[in-house]
């Protein structure tokens, strides 16, 4: 195969030196995927070790974390519109050799992502408390307060998080993998020195608890947003942006970043919004069954690395593909990163079913009845592993060729309809209880697994221009 030309100043994927055949495309692939597989491990270790460190405080600090990532993540899905359609546009670009194109999108990005913090981060901060009234069911003050703090901390961090969002996905698009890889390795480190200082209390700091996680965070945030100005600025991913051109949002730039992306952020929006009813459905059951099942979403996590790194691998390529007008190649190289997302995952899956306790209890390590839990539910979850892999993938790789509103819509069917609809008749009805809500979700993504491998299949998406 022709070697997979990489500029070594910028670091800028270049999809025109990929052959044709099964084993280029897949070595391709790989060089994509690997930091990307790299980068969401290192990203995943810093939700386990908030949730580790903080798991030392008792479950009621899990479930106060737990309860206030869920709507950040509900208010991150409006941001997908920005960073989806970036990824998507600019990945186009550089595929059709228009790299000023490609620079003008991440400019508009970022001052869009800017706009966006302050129009969410503002009034997230000063609301925290009524916002979290909303979701916080369980009559344990700890839980509230402690859900309230972290949750105004993170709407302080949103300005960072939503820049480095914005260029990760850039240079992403741009083929760059490592960059972002490089960021939160780099940024774990800051949150892990963080966490064991401000939570504990270690040598001059306070024992801040659950608070001092959410300030680790914030700082790890900002040291990322600095080194990810430093990359762009340099030139990073083959982009030279020219700030001359000011400030001022763009209609004409960021139409089709928009227009692809707000599919993509209802679907995200659908989805974190289904993952909040059925999260309600899971506090009915009790703290012991809330924790558990952070526990086990947290443990879980660990399997998402291999699909999320080559469903980055898929939109980058097929993106580029279609750009050069390689719509045989795109598809392809979608298949072939499905095929090697299965595999990884469903060894996962096996470990999973096989040994879920030692996973567990690197969160948990004494509280047995949680531990117990916690490993049904990765028994539970191990036999969808391998179509989540294909969900990851495959939705990746609709993302890329710009057709998110099909991704929305199977997302709406499967999550709202599927997972909430089973899961309620399941765990309450039946009285099956957390062990019901699981196989519900098992349910939904066997499902969504289905109806994106036909999409994709279809090759409908190889007509969509933008």
């Amino acid at each position: 195969m022709p070697d997979v030309a990489v500029e070594k100043k910028s670091n800028k994927f270049d999809v025109s030196a990929i052959g044709s055949s099964k084993a280029d495309i897949r070595k391709a692939l790989w060089i994509l995927a690997l930091p990307a597989v790299g980068e969401m491990l290192l990203n995943t270790t810093v939700g386990m070790v908030d949730t580790a460190m903080v798991g030392r405080l008792g479950r009621e600090a899990v479930a106060a974390v737990g309860l206030a990532n869920r709507l950040i993540l509900i208010i991150l899905g409006v941001f997908v519109a920005i960073t989806t359609g970036t990824t998507a546009m600019v990945a186009r670009y550089y595929g059709a050799e228009e790299d000023k194109k490609a620079s003008d999108v991440l400019r508009q990005s970022i001052i869009a992502s800017i706009w966006f913090a302050l129009i969410l981060g503002i009034p997230s901060y000063f609301l925290a408390k009524p916002l979290m009234k909303l979701v916080v069911f369980t009559g344990d003050s700890f839980v509230f307060e402690g859900a309230a703090t972290y949750f105004r901390v993170m709407a302080a961090s949103f300005i960072f998080l939503f820049f480095n969002l914005t260029a990760s996905g850039a240079l992403r698009g741009a083929g760059d993998m490592s960059a972002p890889m490089l960021v939160v390795g780099l940024t774990n480190i800051v949150n892990i020195i963080g966490n064991y200082f401000l939570i504990y209390g270690k040598g001059p700091f306070p024992e801040w608890g659950v608070y001092g996680a959410a300030i680790a965070t914030l700082i790890s945030r900002a040291v990322g947003s600095i080194i990810y100005a430093y990359m762009i600025l340099a030139g990073r991913g083959g982009f030279k942006i020219n700030w001359r051109d000011g400030l001022r949002l763009s209609k004409k730039i960021l139409s089709p970043v928009f227009r692809i992306g707000l599919p993509a952020a209802v679907e995200q929006l659908v989805m974190r919004g289904g993952q909040f009813a059925y999260y309600f459905i899971i506090i009915g059951l009790g703290t012991a069954s809330q924790a558990a099942h952070e526990v086990a979403l947290n443990a879980e996590s660990i399997s998402y690395n291999p699909g999320f790194g080559f469903a980055l691998a898929a939109t980058t390529m097929v993106g580029q593909f279609l750009g050069a007008n390689k719509p045989d190649l795109a598809t392809a190289s979608g298949h072939e990163a499905a095929k090697l997302a299965l595999t990884l995952m469903s060894i996962l899956g096996l470990l999973f079913f096989l040994f879920p306790a030692p996973f567990v209890r690197l969160f948990v390590p004494t509280d047995t009845e949680v531990i117990g839990l916690a490993s049904m539910c990765l028994r539970i979850v191990a036999f969808s592993e391998p179509f989540f892999a294909l969900v990851m993938v495959y939705a990746g790789a609709l993302r890329g060729a710009g057709d998110t509103l099909w991704v929305m819509v199977y997302t709406i069917i499967s999550v709202w309809v599927v997972r909430i609809g089973l899961a309620y008749v399941f765990a309450n009805v039946l009285g099956w209880g957390l062990a019901g809500a699981w196989w519900a979700m098992n349910i939904d993504i066997v499902l969504r697994a289905f109806l994106l491998w036909r999409r994709f299949v279809s090759g409908e998406w190889q007509k969509i221009r933008i």
